[in-house]
């Protein structure tokens, strides 16, 4: 079966559609490992310097209203 070529824009929507769907699924056999990786990702996409955008929209959207946690190394 071949790949047929999509745009940037349409492989991040699916990519952001299916890391949403295993966060979800993480959340809720075990949240407070879920929110500790998720924050560590958007912590680590800071440190990196390549932006936090969609880590931290992914964990606005499984953890409504709840603050990034600290993570200690």
């Amino acid at each position: 079966m071949s790949q047929q070529e999509i745009s940037a824009e349409h492989a991040i929507s699916q990519l952001t559609n299916l890391v949403l769907a295993l966060a979800y699924t993480q959340a809720a056999d075990n949240p407070e490992s879920a929110m500790q990786r998720i924050g560590a990702a958007v912590y680590a996409c800071r440190n990196q310097g390549v932006g936090d955008y969609y880590p931290l929209e992914v964990f606005k959207k499984v953890f409504p209203g709840k603050n990034l946690p600290t993570i200690v190394d």
